[in-house]
């Protein structure tokens, strides 16, 4: 921090204490404070604040993904996708319960035929 707490005078009124600080030190303390919080705040969010160029990147790809969104072409795009998802999940479930009727079916006739053929046994 810039405010060295050595340079920094205190006095006392009315049992507080109150620092004597000029704008200077005032202001190379806020702009310290806010540096702290804005790294913070990104840190937070997953961004690499140590790369500042790849930190820019990111940011634009952001703004990007924001516009793609906000585009009613890309929106009907995904509702379309998410239309064809859904009838081939309708399609897979549809041929899954197909295969097991025909599984089972093929089953009990087994079973129908074993049990006709040991009936006409002499």
């Amino acid at each position: 921090m810039g405010a060295c707490p050595a340079l920094i005078r205190q006095r006392k009124t009315r049992g507080r204490i109150v620092l004597d600080l000029n704008e200077g030190q005032i202001a190379t303390i806020a702009a310290e404070a806010a540096r702290v919080a804005v790294r913070e705040t990104l840190i937070s969010v997953g961004m690499d604040v140590t790369d500042q160029i790849k930190t820019q990147q990111h940011m634009q790809s952001v703004r990007e993904i924001a516009e793609m969104l906000d585009d009613p072409e890309f929106k009907a795009d995904l509702a379309h996708l998410r239309r064809w998802r859904k009838s081939m999940d309708e399609v897979s479930n549809v041929g899954i319960k197909t295969a097991v009727g025909i599984i089972v079916t093929g089953f009990f006739g087994m079973i129908v035929f074993a049990v006709k053929a040991w009936l006409e046994k002499p």
